[in-house]
């Protein structure tokens, strides 16, 4: 019977693909841009887990500091701000210390707005959203 196991087990094993190594645990992004385009993306979908992956500081992902609770209202009232048809990076620039700013033009309707989203480098060269503007989107959440 062992032997049997051990077959099986040898046959199971070589007949799974492999795929290079990936650490789908990883959070952040590659870039500043990658990391603003996840953050958009993931507030057009209403998808909390993946917004939180993106939004953090130089330490990391905010959701590993924030109590689940206060995480799920200030992302709320980001998505009632950022959630677009469509999104397009306008500009990219140094900003103050070690963050990078990134002009956005946001599209909900027939209505465009600019903003600012703020990136920063985070542990393992990842980039977090650190900062955006609310301001001038302020509209697209009043119009829900």
């Amino acid at each position: 019977m062992r032997k049997f196991l051990l077959i099986l087990l040898v046959l199971v094993t070589a007949a799974c693909p492999k795929s290079p190594s990936t650490d789908t645990s990883l959070t952040g992004a590659e870039s500043p841009r990658a990391a603003v385009d996840a953050f958009l993306n993931a507030a057009r979908a209403g998808d909390l887990q993946a917004m939180s992956s993106v939004w953090g500081t130089e330490k990391g992902p905010v959701r590993e500091t924030l109590s689940r609770d206060e995480l799920e209202k200030r992302q709320l009232i980001m998505v009632c701000h950022f959630k677009a048809d469509r999104h397009r990076i306008i500009a990219q620039d140094q900003a103050d210390r070690n963050e990078q700013r990134l002009r956005v033009a946001l599209t909900r309707g027939s209505t465009t707005k600019e903003t600012a989203f703020w990136a920063v480098e985070g542990p393992s060269a990842r980039w977090y959203v650190v900062n955006a503007d609310l301001v001038p989107v302020q509209d697209f959440c009043r119009s829900r």
